[in-house]
């Protein structure tokens, strides 16, 4: 009886020790998702928009403030490269009411345009002389619009990959079907609202997966997206990294920023494709990892050719009084993102970490830089042979096509 009475005690003891555990255990994942839930309210956001002579540069900022869940969280950093002359009335028709209402969101670098040097050096002159240590980090074109609550969703997704490095990137969808139908009855930029123009609830929710494509003949990888059947039920795990939207911890800035004060010109001026290869090596280098979000978070205009645009930075590049400079750089940039990617130099004056290797994001991404070449796993983004037809929508398209042809027959 004695024994049985303990035996009984000791039962008691561990139901009350497990009780407890499991009070404790609920307690501090009550605790966690509170930190969870006031960090997708309230942290804070840097957003990175950089812009040459483009109108649409005032209407993408608009609509990231107007979708965002809490407004007060988001500061952009805007790189305006500019024609005073004969862009200003244009590509800041709606940008000074726009300040004049939401200037604690905005901060604003103005540039002659005629001093532009490429997205990738306008991106690094945000980051050096408008961030301030905000938490997050969104980097997106200046011609994009957003989902409604596009911050909060973001962060939400951001922690459903359980990774501290996690990097949300992918190609977003493009707005071109309906609003370059819209752009056909434009008249004057005054009377134009180019967020009113798009509903994005009308266009393809669905997101997709970056995947190599080719080498062009410069030489440096192209990537495509491929969208998905459906919406997966957590971020996918990517090999790739685009430099139109990517969204993260801000650490990114600090540990794969440019060394500029070890190598001149390390800002890597006039580099344009090579930008993205170099990147995903150097946040991958220093530990981070790529996702594709479960849905479209944001929208892109891919049309280069619309009347909202007055010119685009490779022009320079006709101007006689700078075209030798502009070809030097271009061509020294080039030169130092290949040898990096060939593995001939360590690049760490260009900002490439000691974490993980240039052999071990090959392996993880399926492409060697220096052979151009790349596996079948690449071309689909990692995914293999017997999962890619339940996964990407063009499977699904080709089975549809199938069955028409059959009916044809």
């Amino acid at each position: 009886m004695a024994s049985q009475s303990a035996l009984t005690v000791l039962k008691d003891a561990a139901k009350e020790t497990l009780n407890v555990a499991a009070s404790m255990s609920s307690q501090l994942q009550s605790l966690e998702q509170q930190l969870d839930d006031k960090d997708v309210q309230d942290a804070t956001i840097f957003v990175s928009i950089v812009n040459y002579r483009d109108g649409e540069g005032q209407f993408t900022l608009k609509d990231l403030l107007e979708k965002a869940a809490n407004q007060d969280r988001v500061r952009i950093g805007y790189c305006l490269q500019y024609d005073a002359a004969q862009d200003s009335d244009f590509v800041n028709a709606h940008y000074a009411s726009l300040y004049q209402q939401k200037g604690k969101n905005i901060r604003a670098l103005f540039m002659p345009h005629r001093e532009a040097r490429g997205p990738m050096y306008a991106r690094w002159l945000v980051q050096k002389r408008l961030f301030q240590n905000e938490k997050y980090y969104l980097q997106v074109d200046c011609h994009m619009r957003f989902i409604r609550n596009w911050d909060s969703i973001l962060i939400q997704q951001y922690q459903a990959c359980r990774d501290k490095k996690a990097v949300i990137t992918t190609y977003p969808n493009g707005y071109d079907s309906s609003y370059v139908k819209e752009l056909k009855q434009f008249t004057s930029i005054e009377d134009w609202d180019g967020t009113d123009k798009v509903s994005v609830q009308t266009l393809e929710n669905r997101s997709s997966l970056l995947c190599a494509e080719k080498f062009g003949n410069d030489g440096f990888l192209r990537l495509r997206s491929k969208q998905f059947q459906s919406f997966p039920s957590q971020p996918v795990a990517s090999s790739f990294y685009a430099a139109g939207f990517n969204f993260s911890l801000s650490t990114v800035i600090q540990d794969c920023a440019n060394r500029t004060g070890l190598r001149t010109g390390s800002e890597l001026k006039c580099l344009f494709f090579g930008e993205e290869s170099l990147m995903a090596l150097r946040l991958f280098s220093h530990g981070y990892n790529f996702y594709a979000p479960t849905r479209a978070i944001c929208y892109h205009l891919w049309n280069r050719s619309n009347v909202l645009r007055k010119g685009v930075w490779r022009e320079l590049f006709e101007d006689d009084s700078i075209k030798a400079e502009m070809t030097a750089l271009e061509q020294n940039s080039k030169s130092a993102v290949q040898a990096i990617l060939n593995g001939e130099v360590d690049g760490s004056a260009y900002g490439i970490g000691k974490e993980r290797t240039l052999q071990q994001y090959e392996k993880l991404c399926g492409v060697s830089f220096k052979a151009k070449k790349m596996s079948d796993e690449a071309m689909y983004g990692g995914i293999n042979e017997k999962e890619r037809e339940a996964i990407f929508a063009e499977f699904q398209q080709n089975k549809l096509m199938d069955l028409i042809s059959s009916f044809q027959t």
